[in-house]
Parts: structure tokens; sequence; C-alpha cells
């Protein structure tokens, strides 16, 4: 027997209802792997409700008068609630078709039956009230996508180095390896407009991390303050939306069903980026990484100066609300 299921509502939409139905014997499945977890269904739904159901089942996002962002998330699975509907496809109709009674010139039916397709996803799915309620993390605890690559880099030295088997002096102080790491935040589902995001993300290249960043997945420990070199950001449209079936309120036309997946770059080390490697002033010890500050050519020792790289408040790089100066 079809099982009756209620969906969360669209935007300004009520919630729809849907029949979720076993054809041929197969028409629902499971499939379970050490790292993925994926179901499909097929899902009867009222001719009149299907651009609300399909408004219901796929995320939404849209911003507010003061550039927030505000979120439908995708519909969970009946069975599963950390799994997302990932796709629709119509399958086929059911009923005579009519234009009795249709505005649109176009046919209409009695049913629509939608394959339903569900997965987990690479983020964590929040609501607007969970943003509101963690500023101090904002949008990085929603629809953002970590990926973590670790390379190295030479770092050229300074001061005196002798081989240890027989102290002869090496003329040139050799380059020393030193590990850092590519750090890539996809964020998924950034709805226009983006203006301020460029702006910010222009005027932060080449800065550090003010303050402890990304405390709520990374803990207060890793990102500390100077230790994240940001580094650009990569924009890919998305030109099809569930928002640009019939528009979303307040929204205006032609803009509803404009969608970014965000991609900011940053470089990790732990060191932090405004030090340089001094060699050992100690007889017996190894060297270190100093702070370091520009100063004008030929200033003497102790002159006060700034750090190569500025600090920026990071948090702003998830915020369409922050307008730069």
């Amino acid at each position: 027997m079809p099982q009756c299921i209620t969906t969360r509502g669209g935007p300004g939409q009520p919630a729809v209802q849907y029949d979720m139905l076993h054809m041929n014997g197969s028409g629902y499945l499971e499939e379970w792997t050490p790292q993925t977890v994926n179901s499909t269904f097929y899902a009867m739904v009222d001719w009149p409700s299907t651009t609300n159901f399909v408004q219901a089942m796929l995320p939404i996002a849209t911003q507010d008068a003061n550039n927030r962002i505000q979120r439908l998330n995708p519909q969970a699975h009946p069975y599963f609630p950390f799994l997302y509907c990932v796709g629709l496809s119509l399958m086929t109709n059911y009923g005579a078709p009519t234009t009795v009674g249709v505005n649109d010139g176009t046919i209409h039916y009695v049913k629509a039956v939608y394959k339903c397709t569900f997965a987990g996803l690479p983020y964590f799915v929040r609501t607007d009230d969970d943003v509101q309620n963690d500023q101090q993390n904002g949008e990085l605890i929603r629809y953002v996508e970590r990926k973590w690559d670790i390379t190295g880099e030479a770092i050229q030295t300074n001061g005196q180095f002798q081989y240890a088997s027989d102290g002869v002096i090496i003329p040139t102080p050799p380059a020393l390896m030193n590990s850092y790491t590519k750090l890539k935040y996809k964020w998924y589902y950034v709805p226009d407009p983006i203006i301020n995001l460029c702006r910010t993300a222009c005027l932060y290249y080449g800065t550090v991390n003010d303050t402890i960043f990304d405390i709520g997945f990374f803990g207060p420990e890793l990102f500390t303050s100077g230790k994240l070199l940001y580094l650009g950001m990569e924009l890919e449209r998305i030109y099809v939306s569930p928002t640009s079936i019939n528009g979303v309120p307040g929204i205006p036309p032609g803009r509803s069903n404009v969608l970014w997946n965000i991609t900011h770059n940053f470089a990790y080390r732990p060191q932090g980026w405004n030090v340089a490697y001094r060699f050992s002033r100690t007889p017996g010890s190894n060297g270190s990484w100093d702070p370091i500050v520009t100063v004008p050519p030929g200033s003497p020792p102790g002159t006060p100066g700034n750090p190569p790289y500025a600090s920026q408040p990071f948090l702003n790089l998830f915020q369409p609300s922050f307008a730069p100066p």
C-alpha cells in the first residue's frame, strides 16, 4: 500500500502530501557502502501541486532585506533523517490529459510520479535559527565543505651552518623544508547578490586571521590568530535552482534562480605567517621561528614596525551582509 507523507512547505507555500510508491516490486531502494548511503523511491503527487513539491524537496536560499541568508533545507528522507533529497526526475503521469480550467495553455494531468533520490551531504545542514544563535561561527556551521591537503615549502635560512662530521662551514646556508596545509572551504548554494563577498575577498587577499577561526569545527587550539593566510576565492554559478520555477516572494524577477558555490582558499602554518626562521643563538639548541616586522631600510635595531601580513576578521568572508569599506 502507498504510504502518505507530508513535506515541509516551500517559500510562502503550504506543505505537500505525496504517496510513496513501490513500483514493480522494486520502487524503493537503499544502497549502503562503508563510505556512502543512497536511497531512491517514487512519489505520486497531485498534478496541481508539482511545482510546490519540487520547491519543498530541494534546497532553497535567498537573502532578506539586510542581506542575511535565509534557507529552506532539502527534504530529509522519511526513514533516515541524515539523508537529504539531491534530485528529482519526473517519470510518468496518470489520468486523462486536460486543458480545461488551465490558463497557461499547457496540458495537465491528474497525478505525477517523481523518482526521488536521497544521499548524504558533505556538509552540515542547519537552520536559520541555528546560525542566529551561533554568532561566533555564523554561516560556517552549515553548507560548508572543508578539504585539507598537506604540502611543503623550502624556507631560505640565515646564519652559519657546518657539517656535523668535521665542522667544515657550509658557504651558502641551505634551505629548510617546512610543511604547511592548503585548505579549501566550499560554501554551497550562496544566494545572489554576492558583490559584498567579492569585494571582501579582494580586500582580504594576502591577509591573516585576526582571531580564532572556525572554532566550531576545529576547536579553539588550531586556527589561532595569524596562522591562516587567505588566498582568494573561486566562483561557480548555479544557473537553475528550484526557486526559478515560479519565483520566491520578496525576490525581484530574474534574480530568484541565481545561486553560487563559493570556494575560499587558505594556507595554514602552525608557526604562523608573520614569522621567519632564525638560526640558534644558543650553543646546543635548534633554531626557532621568531616574529618579524617591516621597517624602513637602514633602521636601527628595535625600530617599531608592522607585520608583513595584515590581519582581518575572516568570518566576514561568509557574511553577505558585511559591506567592506
